[in-house]
């Protein structure tokens, strides 16, 4: 029997003569005891694909470039890409999605009406369709064959660039980079929409809009970094945001919150962010990030605004502070497109396909918590 000697702190030591045998070891026989196990074991509920977000949509075969939320119900997406195709789906109910076809080419952009009731997706084949809430296809739009009194207003080249709706009725809207302007009435299935082409204020095509709650003005950005105040009813510009953009403006948004000044934000190719005063029609603040800025959504009525960038990050800036607050990583590729849940506890983006080509490979939708910034 082995002698053991027990000290009075309770370790036992084993003593020279126990010793029967001796063998040496290399080092690579020895476990591995390095910190890095301990970093694995910190990192074990971090899932990398996710990055960030907490779940991710890969309906789409190609770069995810047009995303909405409903503004009705938390879980509903409504997603364009370009594989030609849309999609309604639900966050966390990977089971349940409908396809939204029709198009021949690349969809650019997506809507939801103010009620929650339509979706209207345009897209490069000058086409817009919508369909309820259902996924139920209800109409196709489509550029108007030019008459004699038309002929020199043929369809927009490029397709349609954006699509958005009248805050307060059924009244789709559509525009493209070659200055072409489309709307149409709440009744979808007859008649004509109108074209308007030609936009003196700008130089060069319109990019982005966004129209005020009391569907007064409309805020316009072009490829000529311009942002310009239009009066809807005449037509006519009634302010001018400057110092803007060196670049092509991508994005463009106005604040909802009714606790501080009316205020806008715009991004662009300058790699700025700008949080517009438009009482003064001046910057508030400029914020400057390491990629240019393509897509911005603020969240709900908070003073926050996120900011979805080419490199893939989406940054949160304090609206009121110019203060980057959080920034959330997932996506590898260009951020396309954002939208925030009408509870306003997730965001959404879309991102470019993996090498930028939208037939190559795989664009994802993710969505990530944001609760904390209401």
């Amino acid at each position: 029997m082995m002698d053991c000697e027990i000290a009075e702190d309770g370790e036992v030591y084993i003593e020279d003569a126990d010793i029967i045998a001796e063998t040496t070891l290399d080092d690579e026989d020895l476990p591995d005891c390095s910190d890095e196990d301990d970093e694995y074991d910190e990192q074990a509920d971090f899932d990398e694909d996710l990055g960030d977000s907490i779940y991710k949509f890969t309906g789409h075969t190609s770069g995810v470039f047009a995303l909405a939320c409903s503004p009705t119900n938390p879980l509903l997406v409504a997603t364009g890409g370009g594989d030609d195709r849309g999609f309604l789906w639900k966050i966390g109910q990977g089971d349940w999605g409908a396809e939204l076809g029709g198009h021949k080419d690349t969809v650019t952009s997506i809507a939801f009406s103010s009620d929650g009731q339509f979706v209207a997706s345009g897209g490069f084949d000058s086409v817009v369709n919508v369909w309820d809430a259902s996924g139920n296809f209800k109409c196709k739009l489509e550029v108007p064959v030019p008459d004699e009194k038309m002929k020199k207003k043929a369809p927009p080249t490029g397709g349609f660039e954006w699509v958005s709706w009248h805050p307060t009725d059924h009244v789709v809207l559509a525009g493209s980079n070659d200055f072409s302007f489309f709307g149409k009435t709440n009744d979808f299935s007859a008649g004509m929409w109108g074209l308007n082409t030609g936009h003196p204020y700008h130089n060069k095509g319109l990019t982005c809009l966004a129209i005020t709650s009391d569907s007064r003005c409309a805020l316009t950005g072009s490829e000529d970094g311009s942002v310009k105040i239009v009066n809807i009813k005449t037509g006519k510009v009634v302010g001018t945001l400057s110092p803007g953009h060196s670049k092509k403006v991508k994005c463009i948004g106005l604040s909802r919150s009714p606790s501080f000044f009316p205020c806008a934000a715009t991004g662009g190719e300058d790699e700025k962010l700008v949080i517009w005063d438009l009482e003064r029609s001046s910057p508030r603040s400029i914020c400057n990030l390491e990629s240019e800025v393509t897509c911005l959504t603020w969240i709900g009525t908070s003073k926050y605004v996120a900011a979805g960038c080419a490199d893939g990050d989406i940054v949160i800036w304090d609206g009121l502070s110019g203060d980057n607050v959080k920034t959330f990583r997932g996506h590898s590729e260009c951020i396309e497109s954002l939208s925030v849940s009408c509870n306003q506890d997730f965001l959404v983006s879309g991102s470019a396909s993996a090498s930028g080509d939208a037939t190559d490979s795989h664009g994802t939708a993710r969505v990530f918590e944001i609760a904390g910034f209401r």
